[in-house]
């Protein structure tokens, strides 16, 4: 048999079609003849709490809208945001495989490594351009505003630890694959493991959107409203 022959393959975004998680049903089934891995996979996370960026530039108005609440509401009277933290989140990994000449133009392959980086790309946090920097105003918002900050970065770090367990789950999961090619089989065991991830995905977003709600009542409202004579 010829030696090991590595190959990668990049996952960025969610997109998954039936017919390849039954791909990799099939194939793992298939590939008896295959030898079970030796060891499990390698699974390393890397996890990004984020850079925090200020944004001084945007009015209420604009802020508003942007944290979605009615525009009509303005900053007259009705629902009106005078900070936000905005965050994106992303979630990519490389699945790496190690493949060996089966015979007849298949390959017997097996995930040798699973590199993922998770977390916020970057958290930008709004102040509206009304209150100048070091005004009261300004400082009441972003003391607020450091609040969901450290709110997101603690909502991921206790989730961090259920991704790595996730992956080595998903990753034992797809055993032995026996394809054409080994670019095919790192394919096959990354679809497999990004269905397998929109779970918890799903479950880290809710818990950001608790998370802050619990923070945002209108007790801190008031608050922060009492912090400053003027608005």
């Amino acid at each position: 048999m010829s030696p090991p022959v590595p190959s990668s393959f990049r996952r960025r975004a969610f997109a998954l079609a039936a017919a390849a998680l039954l791909s990799v049903l099939a194939d793992a089934a298939s590939a008896a003849e295959c030898a079970a891995p030796e060891a499990p996979a390698a699974i390393k996370v890397r996890v990004d709490e984020g850079e925090v960026r200020m944004v001084t530039t945007a009015s209420i108005a604009e802020v508003t809208e942007k944290a979605g609440l009615p525009t009509a509401a303005g900053a007259r009277g009705g629902q009106h945001a005078l900070g936000l933290t905005h965050s994106a989140f992303e979630q990519r990994f490389v699945v790496d495989v190690s493949s060996t000449d089966a015979g007849a133009g298949w390959r017997c392959s097996r995930i040798r490594e699973v590199r993922a980086h998770v977390g916020f790309t970057a958290m930008d946090v709004y102040v509206a351009r009304e209150y100048s920097e070091g005004s009261c105003q300004y400082d009441a918002v972003l003391e607020h505003e450091k609040h969901h900050v450290a709110i997101n970065r603690e909502v991921l770090r206790q989730h961090s630890g259920v991704f790595e367990q996730a992956l080595q789950r998903l990753a034992a999961e797809v055993g032995p694959l026996r394809t054409r090619t080994s670019g095919e089989a790192a394919r096959l065991a990354a679809d497999h493991i990004e269905e397998g991830l929109k779970p918890l995905f799903a479950t880290l977003a809710v818990s950001l959107r608790e998370a802050n709600a619990r923070f945002d009542t209108m007790a801190e409202y008031w608050r922060l409203r009492r912090e400053c004579q003027s608005w």
